[in-house]
């Protein structure tokens, strides 16, 4: 499967929450339980500094991934954009890029 181009808009202040549906190579949903999922966010995919590991914010449940940002997370982040990735790691050990894009963050006015 190709990973999906999404693009994450994060209201900087605000609870961020996206649940993604996993597919298999038909278009099928995938049992995704068991699985380990990770991420990261960099200002570019070759930057050797992780601005945001995404790893404690994702969840593999039944056929989807899930990705909750807290609102106190994404307070302290001085960035503005930046890219990430999500990747799914099978019991196999098998790896397969689930999401990528951009991370917008809209500033947040009220502190």
């Amino acid at each position: 499967m190709a990973a999906l181009e999404y693009d994450l808009e994060v209201e900087q202040g605000s609870t961020y929450r996206r649940t993604v549906p996993v597919l298999d190579e038909d278009g099928n949903p995938l049992d995704v339980t068991g699985w380990t999922v990770r991420g990261q966010v960099r200002q570019t995919p070759l930057s050797p500094v992780v601005l945001h590991d995404l790893g404690p914010h994702l969840t593999a449940v039944g056929t989807s991934v899930e990705l909750s940002i807290p609102g106190s997370t994404s307070s302290l982040w001085a960035w503005r954009e930046a890219v990430y990735d999500v990747e799914l790691i099978a019991p196999s050990s098998a790896v397969t890029r689930l999401l990528q894009g951009r991370v917008l963050v809209d500033p947040e006015t009220t502190r």
